[in-house]
């Protein structure tokens, strides 16, 4: 088992104050034509995927050509014009924040989901219920009876499980690297004692063979923070329990940009946070931000 402590976070956001600048007065895209780059956190990338889809398929003359990293290395191609939107799931923090300040620029963030970090195990596994305080256990490696497996070190899942659990030192963690979303995926198939860390719609698409693929091959643990939980109170990380605010690990998904215009990048996030966007985010199994919605729990 492998620990963070040989891992290195990304650069500073420091530096990208004295890099950043004023995105080009000569781009020509308007809100429905033209191509831009955008950047997302890999984590979210099977819903940013369904929706680059849907608004191509909505403007035949719009190209959106997508490159997915960690969450802070999206934050940053935005912050140095290398992406005119980020897709992530935080808002800015104060220091990146400070680019706009000392540019005099504005920025926009829109909130256009509700995603969750889903906790997955072998199929082989039938304990499916997990506490915060075991969960715990294992990062912090007082209980070596499961390996923690997350994509990478500066990982938005990890950051998300992180500040739930109250853990501020990812050199003090017990976990071991898949290197991506789906490579926790591939590890969690082959290794019976390890929990893996995803971003739940990698596997909440019903109608997405490669999502339900995925899904079928792994076991999708109940969480719980409560101290000695009933049955009733450990919860899944799928759309009726984040419509509730039950499930413990979830998160939002923000649309943030600098573009002073009405360009492709505002197109997008237009598109996102309307209709026919938040449909596409319901169907890949995220909840919704912008757009009323009711669901109905059936019971057998």
């Amino acid at each position: 088992m492998n620990n963070f402590k040989t891992l290195v976070c990304f650069v500073t956001i420091c530096l990208v104050a004295a890099c950043s600048k004023k995105a080009s007065d000569t781009n020509t895209d308007t809100v429905g034509i033209g191509e831009i780059t955008i950047s997302a956190d890999e984590s979210i990338q099977p819903v940013v995927s369904a929706l680059k889809g849907a608004f191509e398929g909505n403007n035949s003359a719009a190209k959106i050509n997508v490159v997915y990293k960690p969450e802070l290395e999206s934050i940053n191609m935005m912050l140095l014009d290398s992406s005119r939107v980020a897709v992530v799931t935080r808002e800015l923090n104060a220091q990146e924040k400070k680019v706009f300040e000392q540019e005099k620029l504005k920025y926009r963030s829109l909130k256009v989901g509700v995603d969750a970090v889903a906790l997955i195990t072998n199929k082989k596994n039938n304990d499916t219920l997990i506490t915060f305080d075991k969960l715990k256990s294992y990062f912090m490696g007082s209980d070596k009876s499961k390996t923690i497996v997350v994509d990478n070190a500066n990982s938005s899942n990890l950051a998300c499980v992180m500040q739930k659990l109250n853990l501020t030192d990812v050199t003090k963690l017990f976990v071991y690297s898949g290197q991506s979303n789906k490579g926790v995926i591939e590890y969690i198939k082959t290794h019976e004692n390890a929990i893996g860390i995803i971003g739940v719609n990698w596997i909440s698409d019903g109608e997405d063979p490669a999502s339900m693929g995925f899904y079928n091959t792994i076991n999708v643990m109940s969480v719980s923070d409560q101290i000695n939980p009933s049955k009733d109170e450990y919860y899944l990380p799928f759309e009726y329990n984040l419509y509730l605010q039950k499930y413990p690990l979830a998160r939002n998904i923000y649309m943030i940009t600098k573009e002073a215009r009405q360009g492709l990048g505002t197109g997008f996030i237009n598109f996102t946070a309307h209709e026919k966007g938040q449909l596409v985010i319901q169907k890949t199994g995220i909840l919704p931000a912008t757009q009323p919605l009711r669901l109905y729990k059936v019971q057998n």
